[in-house]
């Protein structure tokens, strides 16, 4: 087995995220696997080996695995925008999660806009306010991080926002931004209010970096000449979701890889055909 790493070190978002403030202890589901896989003769692994699709192609594996992850989006789309933010069209002041991740920092007042409504708001407003900016968190929903309730850990998030002294408003969407000032507007009263603001970081939705997938799907018809059987997309690059699906999909695609893919869901379902002289009254037991 070939592992061909596009990053310096293994882990993908796992080792991204650890290093925002609060999450260190996440990258354990990165180090045991690293050191499971050190165990194991048969694996060789390839770091800063970003792959094109004719690279894949030219590998000549049998069955391919392509996990590339997701990015987030910078265009507002999300649970409360579904046709994204008019007023993010000059993306030079809007920022995302993979910036503050990446180091790309923004200076000065800067609001967090939250339509993400899980842990990636919070951090990120305390990534920010350690780096010395004036940190305002603002969220359509009638709480922060709303799903944090279903996990324990909505208290804990609101007592450090406090704790950093970051400014909290809630049921209020983005109505428009020109780099300066930021128009917010309350989502059932429908009243706006102006906040002076130099950047926002969109916490919204993700989109699954899938090009060198559908760029093989493509060219499927120079899969038998490399040598290629199978090819799979997972994780991240098939639907962004939470590390804990992407651990899932790995460990899923390992233990189906001999087996053929029927379309069907993974468990067993029970079939009864009914027809309409089943509901009549005659009709026996």
């Amino acid at each position: 087995m070939t592992l061909a790493e596009a990053r310096r070190e293994l882990g993908g978002r796992v080792s991204r995220e650890a290093r925002l403030p609060g999450l260190a202890e996440w990258a354990r589901v990165r180090d045991w696997r690293v050191g499971q896989i050190g165990k194991l003769a048969n694996v060789a692994v390839y770091l800063e080996s970003p792959m094109a699709a004719q690279d894949v192609l030219d590998f000549g594996a049998e069955h391919v695995v392509l996990a590339t992850g997701c990015r987030w989006r910078r265009d507002g789309f999300g649970r409360s925008n579904g046709l994204g933010i008019a007023a993010f069209a000059d993306p030079a002041r809007v920022f995302t999660p993979d910036d503050v991740m990446d180091g790309r920092l923004p200076q000065g007042r800067v609001v967090v806009f939250d339509d993400d409504g899980f842990y990636y708001a919070s951090v990120v407003a305390e990534a920010l306010r350690r780096h010395g900016c004036e940190v305002v968190y603002v969220t359509p929903e009638d709480v922060l991080a709303p799903w944090s309730q279903h996990t324990l850990d909505y208290r804990h998030i609101r007592k450090r926002l406090a704790e950093l002294g970051i400014e909290a408003i809630v049921s209020h969407n983005i109505a428009g931004f020109d780099g300066a000032t930021l128009t917010i507007e309350h989502v059932w009263e429908h009243t706006r209010r102006e906040l002076a603001c130099d950047a926002v970081v969109a916490v919204t939705a993700r989109l699954p970096e899938d090009a060198l997938y559908q760029e093989l799907l493509r060219r499927e018809s120079a899969w038998a000449d490399a040598g290629i059987r199978t090819l799979r997309c997972i994780g991240d690059a098939e639907a962004p979701g939470l590390i804990a699906h992407a651990v899932y999909a790995g460990h899923r695609y390992a233990r189906e890889l001999d087996e053929p893919r029927g379309g069907e869901v993974p468990f067993k379902r029970h079939f009864h055909g009914a027809d309409a002289g089943d509901l009549s009254k005659d009709a026996k037991p």
